[in-house]
């Protein structure tokens, strides 16, 4: 008996390892801790973002009564009357489903005593009515499983309703979930949780020595049945139930059911998905055992369930179940007078929203006739504001997430796994480039893994630099930087007279769901650091003249005659580039382009054409590029050329020869007053150090030569293939087969 009993503690060493050796991808989970004022907090190995970047309306406030749940002790109230407060929560930009999970506590945050009750929206359809006076008072859970259809964002909105007091939320969770969980569930639909439920153990979430793989929450229930403990199989079962949750059970008395009461939220007809856990904790060196139960549902026959012995766990699904409100009685009795009494572990019920993530005509009642109007101007000053949804910026370094002009810029924890959080000695106007990631070790996986939506077929990625005396040395570095594994360029922070600058590329994807940028130390070049990454999809009519299969590098975007223009609500930059402030010896024309002027090739901004530069009389514009490479490389150069000046004398023309390195590349006509010509010259075969680039007038030219603004950018010998995961480390795996094989 005594050998027995240590090959059964060694058989679950063995599968204890086994269990443990997976590992939950968080980096696809968001925690969010509304109304906090702090930095981001790790609680249970799970960062918790404030929610200042998500949101700009409401007020923090602090819960009165405090919870045990840090994130629950603070709370965003919505005092004001406006209709809608909506988050922007961000998501990956593909089809995929999604745990949310919304936290409310009252907490008498307002000293009232006054829990308020408002409606819960998720884009633009109506997800419940929130009254959080239930639950004698204590916090509580709202929790969808919601697919995104590629949005990249998820709004979520709290709406007053009459008499119903401040709409208030205390944190949001959002957790991708893959193909294998529920897999009886229409994928497209939304399901509402009812219940989630350890019946015979204390509540179990996500934490370092747990197994739960998707961070749900299993509550505890008071039932009046038998509990007991015993050793699970640890074996892979469908859900992926937590090994904690099934080392628990209730079980009957004799031959007395189980009954299992589900208070439902609403009492109308609703179709329910519904999942049992039953585990045999008996004897587990009797293999003998079994336990046959019949299931029903409002007492309606279900069929019969077979659980065997040995610590296994049968895992029964139960879709579509018909069900009325007010509850739902579960019931599980012996099918024979020869079986064990009824034993379960756990239980789930959802029930499944009879709308789906569809626009609702509730939508419209968010939008008075005075917004309208605002909006409608909105349209005819810019054409069409930018699909954001397609734009990532990550701060690289912050410690928290944060939003300028509208852009959310995320911490990069969820990016890179290497490397040190540093601030720059000496601060710039740009927030993002007062932080960087330092890597001094050195290592292979000193690298950024950026999801990207795999349908779009090409990327702006603009990576920033600064390296702002952060280490006190005084010797800015010099590093190799690679994207999928291919060389991009070699980083020289001493450029640009120790300013910020960038390096940016158009970037074809073929297929891959995300970006690997690597940063890698050369022999004396010093430490590696990185303080922005920034991606924008773009679509074929943007440079469309460029091969889609290649890159390009960009060398300069210059806004001549006026101010550097970004990306900001009161401009029309669609694609989020940077036009940067031109610097010349001609004289600065300022006007008003046409209001198309952003449905022009390469959609150039209508602040970037409202000023120009231009020569005097006979002169021509000279304009000189330095290049980074000397060699010989095939060029992309487009040239924004408007016509500011107005003139009532006949016959006023004004046309332009181009000359690139003293090489005829044709004329350029502008058509008249208020329009825009956008020439494009590809391929063009140029060397460095230079490019020098002449606009003269023509013979027959009245008025001498104009320029709005300029790119230029080099092909680089790239070839570009789909990026694959390093899922496996063939270390790792060495190791754990060895730890396997000597358990054994």
């Amino acid at each position: 008996m005594e050998k027995a009993k240590w090959i059964f503690l060694a058989f679950l060493a063995m599968q204890l390892l086994s269990s443990f050796s997976q590992e939950p991808d968080t980096s696809r989970w968001l925690s969010i801790d509304c109304g906090a004022d702090g930095l981001p907090f790790d609680d249970d190995l799970i960062i918790w973002d404030t929610d200042d970047g998500y949101i700009q309306s409401g007020l923090n406030e602090l819960v009165r009564t405090k919870t045990s749940r840090n994130e629950l002790n603070t709370l965003r109230a919505f005092p004001d009357k406006a209709v809608e407060h909506c988050y922007n929560v961000s998501a990956v930009t593909q089809t995929i489903r999604y745990i949310i999970r919304l936290g409310f506590y009252y907490g008498n945050y307002d000293g009232l005593s006054k829990p308020p009750r408002f409606d819960l929206f998720i884009n633009h359809v109506k997800w419940t009515t929130v009254d959080t006076s239930i639950n004698n008072g204590l916090p509580f859970y709202e929790e969808i499983i919601y697919q995104n259809e590629k949005s990249g964002s998820f709004k979520i909105c709290l709406v007053q309703i009459k008499d119903g007091g401040v709409p208030l939320i205390n944190s949001i969770e959002t957790m991708v979930v893959f193909d294998e969980l529920y897999p009886e569930m229409d994928t497209s639909a939304t399901y509402s949780l009812v219940t989630r439920t350890n019946l015979g153990g204390p509540e179990v979430r996500y934490h370092i020595d747990t197994d739960e793989m998707y961070n749900r929450i299993w509550s505890k229930d008071a039932t009046p049945y038998t509990r007991v403990t015993g050793f699970p199989d640890f074996n892979t079962y469908e859900n992926n139930p937590p090994i904690t949750i099934l080392e628990d059970a209730i079980v009957a008395n004799g031959s007395d059911p189980i009954t299992l009461i589900v208070n439902l939220p609403q009492s109308t007809q609703q179709s329910a998905y519904i999942v049992l856990y039953l585990t045999n904790l008996g004897n587990p060196f009797d293999s003998n055992q079994t336990t046959t139960l019949k299931f029903e549902i409002n007492s309606q026959d279900q069929g019969t369930v077979n659980s065997t012995g040995n610590g296994k766990t049968t895992v029964v699904a139960k879709y579509p179940v018909t069900v009325s409100g007010p509850t739902i009685n579960i019931t599980l009795s012996l099918a024979d007078e020869f079986s064990l009494p009824p034993m379960i572990s756990a239980m789930e019920v959802f029930t499944k929203w009879d709308t789906g993530p569809s626009k609702s005509t509730a939508a419209a009642e968010f939008f008075s006739f005075a917004y309208s109007l605002i909006l409608l101007c909105m349209l005819v000053l810019v054409s069409a504001g930018p699909d954001t949804s397609r734009w990532q910026s990550i701060d690289c370094g912050s410690e928290r997430s944060w939003e300028d002009r509208l852009l959310t810029w995320r911490s990069d924890y969820d990016y890179s796994q290497t490397g040190w959080n540093k601030l720059v000695g000496t601060n710039t106007t740009r927030d993002e480039f007062n932080t960087l990631r330092a890597f001094p070790n050195g290592s292979k996986d000193d690298c950024y893994n950026v999801p990207i939506d795999a349908d779009m077929v090409r990327y702006i990625i603009r990576v920033g630099f600064y390296y702002g005396n952060y280490d006190g040395l005084s010797k800015p570095p010099t590093f190799d930087l690679f994207i999928n594994n291919k060389k991009w360029t070699t980083i020289n922070t001493s450029l640009n007279e120790g300013e910020p600058f960038y390096e940016e590329i158009i970037y074809p994807n073929k297929g891959s769901e995300f970006f690997k940028i690597c940063l890698v130390q050369i022999q004396d070049g010093g430490i590696p650091f990185i303080n922005s990454i920034e991606t924008v999809g773009i679509f074929h009519t943007l440079y469309y003249e460029m091969d889609t299969n290649a890159t390009y590098n960009l060398v300069t975007r210059i806004n001549f005659g006026g101010p550097e223009v970004r990306y900001h609500p009161l401009t029309d930059e669609r694609f989020n580039r940077i036009w940067s402030k031109g610097y010349t010896t001609y004289a600065n024309v300022s006007g008003l382009p046409t209001i198309y002027a952003a449905t022009s090739s390469n959609y150039p901004p209508e602040s970037v054409m409202a000023d120009a530069i231009e020569s005097n009389a006979s002169d021509p514009i000279t304009l000189t590029i330095d290049l980074p490479q000397f060699t010989p490389q095939s060029a992309f150069i487009v040239l924004y050329i408007p016509q500011l000046v107005y003139t009532n004398k006949p016959n006023q023309t004004r046309s332009l020869k181009i000359e690139i390195d003293g090489k005829d590349q044709g004329t350029a006509d502008t058509i008249g007053y208020n329009e825009n010509t956008v020439v494009t010259k590809y391929p063009v075969t140029v060397s460095g150090p230079t490019i020098n680039i002449t606009l003269s007038r023509v013979n027959e030219s009245s008025l001498p030569p104009m320029i709005a603004a300029m790119e230029v950018f080099t092909k680089l010998d790239m070839n570009v293939s789909a990026a694959a995961p390093e899922y496996f480390s063939f270390a790792c795996s060495l190791i754990l087969l060895f730890m396997l094989l000597s358990v054994a």
